[in-house]
């Protein structure tokens, strides 16, 4: 399944958690708010990459900010050389580029103990006391949980000059389902959190 999306992990499981970590931002940044952005999902799927740019642009765009996507300017799914990346850039007008990329992946398994305990209270003749006793001790069998927690780090930059960093975040989200609930949780919490440092608007 990595291969397959390389990027972004396809886990069918619980609805995905998400939280931010290690966020970083330039306090000496006084500049105006970005408010066109071209968006990269750097992944050599296509697929995972369109869906992960569809819903970073979509969010971006619901909040007032301009959004480009990158494979609408850089559509080819190898690594692109840095000019063709400068030039896809300036000639999407944006003011600021936004990266999203995977860190890592990490599977983590638990063991739940089973259970021992008392059941339903069932009184009447001689075969309900038996039958009482015995859900008295009801038992429930353990069993091993496996979860799996995906890594992003994201980057906001400013799109002229040399390309100044203004953010950087890495967030972790625990068994995404798809590509686009893993999108949906991380991008949410990023563009709130850009919003909240003025740096996008």
């Amino acid at each position: 399944m990595r291969a397959r999306l390389a990027l972004f992990a396809l886990v069918a499981t619980a609805c995905a958690t998400t939280h931010l970590s290690d966020t970083w931002r330039d306090a000496s940044y006084r500049g105006p708010p970005l408010h066109r952005i071209i968006v990269f999902g750097m992944s050599r799927d296509p697929t995972a990459r369109r869906i992960f740019e569809d819903t970073f642009a979509a969010e971006l765009e619901s909040k007032g900010v301009l959004a480009i996507r990158s494979y609408t300017v850089l559509p080819g799914q190898g690594k692109p050389s840095e000019a063709e990346v400068q030039n896809a850039v300036h000639s999407s007008g944006a003011d600021g580029a936004v990266l999203t990329n995977l860190v890592g992946i990490t599977h983590r398994a638990t063991v739940v103990p089973g259970y021992v305990g008392p059941g339903p209270f069932l009184l009447g003749g001689p075969f309900w006391p038996d039958y009482y006793g015995t859900w008295g001790f009801v038992y429930a069998p353990g069993y091993l949980r496996t979860d799996t927690v995906v890594r992003l780090s994201t980057r906001l930059y400013a799109a002229h000059g040399n390309g100044r960093l203004l953010w950087s975040g890495d967030s972790a989200t625990l068994n995404p389902s798809s590509v686009r609930s893993l999108a949906m949780a991380v991008i949410g919490r990023v563009v709130d959190r850009l919003l909240d440092h003025h740096l996008i608007g």
